[in-house]
């Protein structure tokens, strides 16, 4: 149906007006909406429709418009949000990032935000931090510094700075913070802190403050120095006076002062050194060693130069000296301060301190070699025993063994000569004769020289009691004396006898029988004032001796309850007496001679680090009747002691080493033993006889000592009498 063509009419009609008065109001905005809208896929038609109502089209239009707009705005806000989240991360860079720490408080000091460079300066993760108390990263002082500038910070909430020193897991980090109170409406306040670093600020502050005072210190002590220079004058003055070393002021190798001491060291009156050249006083054969390095520090080249060197008495005699040459002034002028001390005592005792090193060196080797070579020995001596045992009597093969075991007898001997070098300890007694031992002594002691001796010993001479290698050394000792007096050869006369002492023969040895003996030589003699001093250590007459000697001879002798004496006349020659315990012990000793074997029963553990030591010893302890085992240490044998008692078959006795080399030894072995089996029974077996053990046995809780090399006889007798004891 055909539409009223006036309404039709009116309405084309106004909406003609109306796009005339939007075109009129907004024709560049529609413009900009119409290309928004391409942009967007949206069409816009400009015309209105031709419909019968012009309202609807005008609606629609809008509609259109509208939408246009909000899309507009929408990627206006999406600018807007994207521009803002791209300041909000640059604002979170610059937070987390920044060359500070930055950290939020609460009102009771607790971490509510750090960020990250904070975290890292402290030196835990952010997630961590959040919650915890920051004092947790202070101590004493700086603890209640920090509470107190909390406090203060809230109640005047005004900007505020502090130091501090954070103690961080990697040490020790020192900072400054400032702070700013923020209170928000409805909120509890909020102390924002900025942290800086100053370690390194604080550190060269700190070196400051040290040269500083150091540079005070320096500027004072300077002062003080010349305050004190007039009084260090007159004290220098004094010194020189007072002096017990030598003194010398040297201005252009001449000699400007010399102090009392000097001169008399040399012989002189202290005014006839004045003016001197130095090397003048230096003895000639000296002057090069010592001109170049003297000439450098008198030119001031070097500060200080010591030596030691002979200065040139007045008499012309060479006098051994030790001087420090420093380079100093004399009134403004160049010179040299010399101090010299005459060094002559010091260099005999240096030579007599030498000499006794090299000496107790000796002993040590010498006794190392004896332990070890009677170790072989021992080996030795019990195949030979075993091999005896075991041939059938009348066999040719026991003549041979039998010059064997002599050889090795001999051998053993030796050792005992080695330890004539070795430093004694307590005398390990035995009953033996003399007799033997003056001559193997004295033959040993001259062999090579071109002197002979005579031996003057009856045969009734009694056996003495006593340590066979501390008197074979003293024997040996007074033989090399005599040899030494008698540069141009001779006789020495070795006389022997017994001797009874009683209370009126004014001996300092006890009353009862004793064997005297005596060396003559026919040499020098000793002067009446040597005389007196010839047993004192270290003193000698003899360029290259040690001045021990006779002091050993004359220690060991005492330790065995004898007494030493000498007479002497000059150019006539000199006579030493000795006194040793005799022994009554001899018929005994012969009559047990030819019992190899001292046969017994029980069980005994043998502990040595040698082999065929265990072997041989055990070999011959079964062929006297005993049941055997064995150990190779200290440990291993109270193991086995320990295991025995347990199983009810305990050992009767222990033979023990007392050297293990790297593992316990017998001294202290049996005294474990003891502490847990206070019955325990053990002999204490070496080849080192002077060790004092071995002189003191019962003293270390041993009940009985064997002596290596010991012979079959020997340790079973030894066994047997530990047993019965």
């Amino acid at each position: 149906m055909a539409g009223n063509p006036k309404i039709h009419a009116d309405g084309e009609e106004k909406l003609m007006k109306e796009k005339k008065k939007a075109g009129e109001a907004g024709h560049a905005g529609n413009t900009r909406l119409r290309r928004e809208a391409e942009k967007k896929d949206i069409f816009i038609d400009p015309i209105p429709m031709k419909t019968p109502s012009g309202e609807l089209h005008r609606l629609i239009y809008e509609l259109q418009v509208h939408q246009i707009e909000l899309e507009v705005q929408n990627d206006q806000l999406r600018r807007a949000q994207a521009e803002i989240e791209e300041s909000r991360q640059k604002y979170a860079d610059l937070y987390d990032f920044a060359p500070v720490g930055y950290i939020t408080l609460d009102e009771a000091g607790f971490i509510e935000e750090i960020n990250l460079s904070g975290s890292q300066m402290l030196g835990t993760d952010r997630s961590f931090l959040i919650g915890k108390p920051f004092i947790t990263f202070l101590k004493l002082p700086d603890l209640n510094s920090f509470t107190k500038y909390l406090h203060q910070s809230f109640k005047t909430e005004e900007k505020t700075t502090i130091e501090l020193n954070l103690t961080l897991r990697r040490g020790i980090l020192s900072v400054q913070m400032t702070s700013v109170p923020v209170r928000v409406e409805g909120q509890k306040a909020r102390l924002r802190i900025v942290i800086s670093d100053i370690t390194v600020r604080k550190k060269a502050e700190d070196q400051v403050e040290e040269r500083t005072s150091e540079l005070t210190n320096e500027i004072e002590a300077h002062r003080e120095t010349e305050r004190k220079l007039a009084e260090r004058e007159e004290n220098f003055r004094r010194i020189m006076e007072i002096a017990t070393d030598g003194i010398l002021i040297i201005k252009k190798d001449a000699l400007f002062k010399a102090n009392v001491h000097m001169a008399e060291m040399l012989g002189y009156a202290p005014e006839e050194l004045l003016n001197s050249a130095f090397r003048d006083l230096v003895y000639s054969d000296e002057w090069t060693k010592v001109e170049e390095r003297f000439k450098s520090v008198l030119e001031g080249k070097e500060t200080s130069y010591s030596c030691e060197t002979r200065f040139v008495s007045k008499r012309g005699e060479a006098v051994p000296v030790k001087f420090s040459f420093l380079a100093s002034s004399w009134k403004g002028e160049r010179a040299g301060l010399m101090v010299v001390r005459d060094i002559a005592l010091d260099k005999k005792l240096e030579e007599n301190r030498i000499g006794l090193q090299r000496l107790e060196s000796l002993g040590v080797l010498a006794g190392g070699i004896a332990h070890d070579f009677n170790n072989i020995l021992t080996g030795i001596l019990g195949s030979i025993f075993l091999a005896d045992y075991d041939l059938p009597h009348g066999s040719k093969g026991k003549g041979w063994l039998a010059k064997a075991k002599n050889g090795v007898l001999r051998a053993k001997e030796l050792t005992q000569q080695l330890l004539t070098f070795s430093k004694g300890g307590a005398p390990v007694k035995e009953v033996f004769s003399i007799r033997e031992l003056l001559r193997e002594s004295a033959s040993f002691a001259l062999s090579g020289s071109n002197i002979k001796c005579e031996y003057l010993i009856p045969d009734d001479l009694l056996n003495v009691f006593a340590d066979k290698g501390q008197i074979n050394q003293v024997i040996h000792n007074i033989m090399i004396n005599a040899m030494q007096a008698m540069p141009e050869g001779g006789v020495i006369k070795v006389r022997a006898e017994n001797k009874t002492i009683g209370p009126d023969d004014g001996f300092s040895a006890q009353e009862g029988e004793f064997v005297k003996i005596s060396i003559e030589d026919h040499g020098q003699g000793i002067s009446e004032d040597d005389l007196q001093r010839i047993f004192d250590p270290y003193f000698t007459s003899k360029p290259n001796g040690s001045g021990l000697g006779l002091a050993s001879a004359h220690s060991i002798v005492k330790r065995h309850g004898g007494h030493i004496s000498v007479t002497s006349k000059i150019a006539i020659g000199s006579t030493f007496e000795i006194y040793l315990p005799a022994s009554d012990e001899a018929i005994a000793l012969r009559e047990e001679e030819d019992k190899e074997l001292v046969t017994g029963s029980g069980r005994v553990l043998v502990m040595d680090d040698e082999a065929l030591v265990r072997e041989l010893t055990g070999a011959i302890l079964r062929r006297a009747g005993y049941e055997v085992d064995f150990a190779k240490d200290g440990n291993q044998a109270i193991d086995l002691y320990r295991e025995a008692d347990d199983s009810g078959r305990s050992f009767d006795l222990v033979v023990m080493d007392l050297t293990i080399p790297g593992g316990m030894g017998g001294k202290e072995a049996i005294k474990k033993l003891r502490a847990l089996y206070p019955d325990v029974r053990a002999i204490v077996s070496s080849g080192y006889s002077n060790d004092p053990i071995m002189a003191e046995w019962k003293k270390y809780g041993f009940n009985g000592v064997v002596v290596k090399p010991y012979s079959s006889r020997e340790l079973t007798k030894t066994v047997n009498n530990a047993l019965l004891k």
